[in-house]
C-alpha cells in the first residue's frame, strides 16, 4: 500500500503557483495529487464528498479566504496552507492556518510543509478498483468541428450540438472544448466554470473514473452538457498524451453523442521531430483520432478558401479510415463568385485526396448572432439545420464503433533488450 498527498488548490486561474504545483503533480516530481478550484463553493463541495484530503493551498488574494473557511478546514481535518507574500498584514497562522508559503515557493519548500503539517492519504487496491469501470463499453459517435482560427468553428460546433440534441436517440449529448484558445464557456455563458478538460485529463492519470464521475465534470445546459476548455493556452503543458486519450474515451462512453470543438493543428513528432509540439497538440490529435465525422470550416473568401483546402488536405491524411470529412463554407452567399470557385476547388481536391470528401455545406451570413449568444437564446434554425442535418446523415452511415480491443503499442529503443549473434546460436 503506497501513500501520496492529495491537495486542493483555491486561487484564480492566473495564479502562477497553481500551474507549478499542477506540473509537479503531473510529472510526478512530488508524490501529490492536485485538484484545482476557483471558488469556496467548489472547495466545500469537494470536502463534502467524504474523500480524505491532506491539505488545501489557499491564495491569500482570494476574497473567500478568512477565519470562517480556515475553521471549516480545521473541522474537516484538512491542513490549510496559505500562499501569501512575505510580510503580509494578516497573521494567517493565528487565524488558523497550518503554515504560510511565499507565492514563489519551490518544490522543496512545498515538500517540507507537507511533511511537517499534512498527512499522506493511503492508496489501497480498493481505491484503484473504484477508479476503473467494470467493463469497457462502446464509444459513442463523435463529431469534430475544426478549421483555422477565426472562421466560426465554435459557433458551428454549438449549432451541431443544438441540432443533434433535438434527436432523442442522440441524447444525452456532450459538447467538449478541446481548443488551446477555449471560447465555448464564454459563448455559452458558463464563465470560468470548472472543472473542465484539464480536470478530466488529470483524473485519468492514475486510473479511469466511473461514468457518473465523468458526467459531473461537465456543465449541464438546456440541450446538452458542456466540457469547458483550458483556463489558459499555456496549460497544455499540464496535459499528458495518454491521459488525454483516456479522458476522451471516457467521454465517448459516458454519452450517446459527442461533439468536439477542436484545433486543426495535428502536427506531431513524426511530422516535425518535436515531442513538445506533439504534447501541445495532444487535444487536437486525440479529437481527430477519435472522430467519426470531421467538419472542416472555412470562410467564403479567397484567403479563406485557400486555408480551407489546405486544412482539409492535411486532415485527410490523418483521420480514421472510416471517418467522413465534411467541408463547410461559412458566410457564403448564393451570388458570391467566390462560392462557386470554392466548390469547384473542393471538387478538384476530392479527386486528389486519399479519401473521398462529403458534399460541401454552405452557410449563409447571419446577423445578430452575437446578440443571440449574449442573451442566451438558441441559434437560428437556418444556421443549425444545414450543419446538423449533414452530420446526422453521415453519422447514420458510419459503422457503429466496436468496443476497445488490445492494439499495438509504441516501443522505445532498448525496451525489448538486445539480440546478438551469440544468443541466436545458443
Amino acid at each position: 500500500m503506497s501513500r501520496r498527498y492529495v491537495l486542493i488548490g483555491l486561487a484564480d486561474h492566473r495564479a502562477e503557483w497553481m500551474r507549478r504545483v499542477s506540473r509537479w503533480a503531473t510529472d510526478e516530481a512530488i508524490p501529490v495529487e492536485f485538484v484545482r478550484t476557483r471558488s469556496a463553493g467548489e472547495l466545500r463541495a469537494l470536502l463534502d464528498t467524504g474523500r480524505p484530503y491532506s491539505s488545501v493551498l489557499l491564495d491569500a488574494t482570494t476574497s473567500a479566504v478568512g477565519r470562517g473557511l480556515l475553521d471549516a478546514l480545521r473541522h474537516a481535518d484538512c491542513a490549510a496552507v496559505v500562499v501569501a507574500a512575505e510580510g503580509a498584514a494578516r497573521d494567517w497562522v493565528g487565524l488558523g492556518a497550518a503554515a504560510v508559503l511565499d507565492p514563489g515557493f519551490d518544490r522543496e519548500s512545498l515538500a517540507r510543509v507537507l511533511a511537517s503539517h499534512c498527512r499522506p492519504v493511503p492508496i489501497r487496491n480498493a481505491d484503484a478498483a473504484a477508479l476503473t469501470t467494470d467493463e469497457p463499453g462502446p464509444r459513442c459517435p463523435t463529431v469534430l468541428v475544426t478549421g483555422p482560427p477565426g472562421v466560426g468553428r465554435s459557433t458551428l460546433a454549438m449549432a451541431v450540438a443544438q441540432g443533434l440534441s433535438r434527436e432523442p436517440h442522440r441524447r444525452p449529448l456532450a459538447l467538449a472544448d478541446f481548443c488551446l484558445e477555449a471560447d465555448l464557456a464564454v459563448l455559452l455563458g458558463a464563465g470560468d466554470a470548472i472543472p473542465g478538460v484539464q480536470e478530466l485529463v488529470e483524473c485519468h492519470r492514475l486510473g479511469r473514473p466511473a461514468t457518473s464521475t465523468v458526467r459531473r465534470l461537465l456543465v449541464p445546459l438546456a440541450d446538452y452538457d458542456l466540457l469547458t476548455g483550458l483556463g489558459d493556452r499555456d496549460d497544455w503543458t499540464l496535459l499528458r498524451r495518454g491521459s488525454v486519450s483516456a479522458g476522451l474515451t471516457s467521454l465517448q462512453r459516458a454519452y450517446r453523442t459527442l461533439v468536439i470543438d477542436g484545433d486543426a493543428d495535428v502536427s506531431g513528432e513524426h511530422d516535425t521531430g518535436s515531442t513538445d509540439l506533439e504534447d501541445r497538440n495532444s487535444l487536437s490529435r486525440a479529437a481527430v483520432d477519435g472522430a467519426d465525422v470531421v467538419m472542416v470550416v472555412g470562410r467564403a473568401t479567397r484567403h479563406g478558401v485557400h486555408r480551407l483546402l489546405r486544412t482539409t488536405a492535411r486532415l485527410s491524411r490523418v483521420v480514421r479510415p472510416h471517418a467522413t470529412l465534411v467541408p463547410v463554407l461559412n458566410q457564403a452567399t448564393r451570388r458570391d463568385p467566390t462560392r462557386h470557385d470554392a466548390l469547384a476547388a473542393l471538387a478538384t481536391l476530392a479527386t486528389r485526396t486519399r479519401r473521398p470528401l462529403a458534399a460541401p455545406v454552405t452557410i449563409a451570413p447571419h446577423r445578430n448572432l452575437d446578440r443571440r449568444l449574449e442573451h442566451g437564446g438558441p441559434l437560428p434554425r437556418s444556421l443549425v439545420q444545414p450543419v446538423s442535418a449533414a452530420v446526422s446523415r453521415h453519422l447514420d452511415l458510419t459503422p457503429t464503433p466496436a468496443p476497445d480491443e488490445p492494439g499495438g503499442q509504441r516501443i522505445q529503443p532498448g525496451e525489448l533488450g538486445h539480440w546478438t549473434d551469440d544468443e541466436e546460436a545458443a
